[in-house]
């Protein structure tokens, strides 16, 4: 219990012991960098989920496709019934615009 006491004074900077051997001290000090490295780690990661805006836009249904006028690319194995429903959906959206990788 007294390594977890000292360690949580050592996080809130209330030491209240200080090593003596240079064992000791090292311990500490790599203790120090880590506790740096992680909290700074967290920090960025929590900043950057916070701040991110999103990056690529969600599909819902199939009219989000045709209504985006040729702004997503389709990739489609040809021959495959993909290609079947490609055609009539060009069919029924004869404006829409499809931007299609065979």
């Amino acid at each position: 219990w007294d390594s977890l006491y000292w360690s949580v004074t050592l996080l809130l900077q209330t030491p209240d012991k200080a090593p003596r051997t240079w064992g000791g001290k090292t311990v500490l000090v790599a203790h120090g960098w880590f506790m740096l490295i992680v909290i700074a780690s967290y920090t960025a990661n929590l900043a950057s989920f916070l701040t991110a805006a999103e990056a690529v836009p969600i599909l819902n249904s199939w009219s989000d496709v045709v209504n985006s006028k040729g702004a997503f690319k389709l990739a489609v194995p040809r021959g495959a019934s993909h290609e079947d429903f490609i055609r009539i959906e060009s069919e029924h959206y004869p404006n829409a615009k499809f931007n299609i990788e065979w």
